[in-house]
C-alpha cells in the first residue's frame, strides 16, 4: 500500500478514491491521522489519483476584493444557527432558484456526512456547526453528474474539500460555469472516532443511549456554545446492549465552552486535530471559494459599526460569482448586508494567516493516544490540568465577573484602545 501525496498532508478529500476507476483507494488510519492509500495489486497505472490530489495540484485561489458582515432575515433561522445563518440563507435561496446543495449533517453514529439534495426539508440538518471530521462520500461524482445533466448545484464547505471538488471536476473536464463554492474558515478538523468515544464515555457514566448532539445548541443561544447530548435514559445495560425509557427533553449532558469538558477544551485550543491541520495550505488571505463565510471576529475594531454583534456573519467576496450571489440574496431580502473593511477580519482572525498551532498539550495527547489510550484518558492525561481550572473559575463565578466587568467598559472606550493596539502594530 503506497499514499498518494505525503502522509501528514493528506486532509482526506477523498477526490483520488473518487476518480479512481479500479476502486483501489482507501483511507487508513495512522495515530492523529487518515490519509488516503492505494492497493498497487489493484492499481493500473492511470495517475488519475496524482492529478486530482490538491497537494500535489494546487487549485487556483483568489484575494478577497470585499467583505461584508452579514445575518439572515429569517429570525428563525438566524436563532438555530451558527453565525448569522448565512449558509442557511444560501441554501435556501438555491432550492428556491431550483439547484442542487450540498451539505453536511450528523448521522445516528455521530458521524458527520456530506448529502447532495435539492429538498429544503434537508436544511435544518445542514444547520449549525459539526467540530468533527465530515466525509465527502461520492459527493464530488453526484455534483459532476448533476453539473453533466445541466443542472445548477452549490457547494459548502471546508476549504480542502472546495479544493478536492474542483480539482476532481478539472479532470473530469466538466463545466463548472453551474457551481457556486463557498469555503469556510477552518480552524481544524479533530478524528471522528475522538467525538464517538467521548460521547460513549459520557452515555456510560450519565447512564443514558445519546441520540443527538449540539456544539451550539440554538435551545441556549447559538453564540453561547454550548455542547449538549440528548437522548434516552437507560434503565439496563447488558452485553452493551442498552434498555432504555422515553427521550428526554432536556440535554442529558450540556457543558459551556468555558467548562470542564475534554472535547470542547480540546477543540477550541487547537489540541486534537488531525495532523494535516496543523499545516493547513488554506489558512491563508486567497480563498478557494467564490465566497468565504465565517464567525465575525474584530467586528467593529477598526472602523466604527453600530449595528448587531449577536449571531452574525463574515462574508468575503472573492470573485464576481460570490458578488453577485450575495447581491442577488440581499435584493431578494434574504440577508442583511453590510460592507466593512477587509482589514477587520485580516487583523483579528488568525486562520487568514496562518494555520493552529497545537502546542505542548497537542504534542501530549498525541502521544497518549499512540500507546493505546482511548480519547478519555489521553485527554485527561493531556490537558486534565486545564479542565480543573476552568471547573474552579465556572463554580467560583470568575468568568460571569469578569464578563460583567467588561460589560462595564464603553464600547467607545474599547474601539479605543483597539485602534491605538492596532496602530502600535
Amino acid at each position: 500500500m503506497s499514499s498518494i501525496c505525503q502522509k501528514s498532508q493528506c486532509t482526506m478529500c477523498n477526490a483520488c478514491a473518487t476518480i479512481c476507476p479500479q476502486k483501489c483507494i482507501s483511507s487508513e488510519r495512522h495515530g492523529n491521522m487518515y490519509y488516503m492509500v492505494v492497493d498497487q495489486a489493484k492499481c493500473v497505472g492511470c495517475h488519475l489519483c496524482e492529478k486530482v490530489c490538491p497537494n500535489l495540484n494546487a487549485t487556483q485561489m483568489s484575494n478577497s476584493e470585499k467583505c461584508y458582515v452579514s445575518w439572515t432575515l429569517d429570525e428563525k433561522i438566524r436563532r438555530t444557527s451558527a453565525s448569522g445563518g448565512v449558509a442557511a440563507a444560501l441554501y435556501s435561496y438555491a432550492i428556491s432558484s431550483g439547484m442542487y446543495i450540498a451539505g453536511v449533517r450528523m448521522e445516528e453514529n455521530f458521524e458527520a456526512h456530506y448529502k447532495v439534495t435539492n429538498d429544503p426539508k434537508d436544511i435544518v440538518s445542514f444547520q449549525n456547526s459539526k467540530y468533527t471530521f465530515s466525509f465527502t462520500d461520492d459527493t464530488y461524482r453526484e455534483i459532476a453528474e448533476l453539473l453533466k445533466n445541466g443542472q445548477v448545484a452549490m457547494f459548502i464547505g471546508l476549504p480542502c474539500q472546495v479544493a478536492g471538488l474542483k480539482n476532481y471536476l478539472h479532470v473530469r473536464k466538466v463545466d463548472t460555469s453551474q457551481l457556486y463554492t463557498v469555503d469556510l474558515i477552518c480552524h481544524g478538523t479533530p478524528m471522528p472516532e475522538y467525538l464517538q468515544e467521548h460521547i460513549h464515555s459520557i452515555e456510560e457514566k450519565k447512564r443514558f443511549r445519546a441520540d443527538k448532539v449540539y456544539f451550539r445548541d440554538p435551545r441556549y443561544g447559538t453564540g453561547n456554545f454550548l455542547f449538549t447530548i440528548y437522548g434516552k435514559q437507560i434503565i439496563s445495560i447488558k452485553d452493551r446492549k442498552f434498555s432504555a425509557t422515553k427521550k428526554q427533553a432536556s440535554p442529558a449532558y450540556k457543558k459551556l465552552v468555558i467548562s470542564d469538558d475534554l472535547y470542547q477544551i480540546g477543540y477550541h485550543n487547537g489540541w486534537i486535530y488531525r495532523d494535516c491541520c496543523y499545516q493547513c495550505y488554506y489558512a491563508q488571505k486567497a480563498r478557494v471559494g467564490d465566497l468565504t463565510i465565517a464567525d465575525y471576529h474584530g467586528l467593529g475594531k477598526l472602523a466604527p459599526y453600530h449595528g448587531s454583534y449577536k449571531n452574525v456573519s463574515c462574508i468575503l467576496v472573492n470573485n464576481k460569482t460570490g458578488q453577485q450571489l450575495i447581491d442577488q440574496l440581499q435584493k431578494d431580502s434574504l440577508i442583511y448586508l453590510e460592507e466593512r473593511i477587509l482589514q477587520e477580519p485580516y487583523t483579528y482572525d488568525p486562520q487568514l494567516s496562518h494555520p493552529s498551532k497545537g502546542g505542548v498539550e497537542q504534542k501530549r495527547f498525541v502521544q497518549y493516544m499512540a500507546v493505546g489510550d482511548r480519547f478519555t484518558e489521553a485527554a485527561k492525561k493531556a490537558f486534565g490540568k486545564t479542565a480543573f481550572r476552568n471547573h474552579v473559575k465556572e463554580v467560583t463565578g470568575y468568568y460571569w465577573i469578569m464578563t460583567g466587568i467588561k460589560s462595564c467598559i464603553p464600547s467607545g472606550v474599547k474601539n479605543f484602545i483597539n485602534k491605538r493596539r492596532w496602530k502600535r502594530k
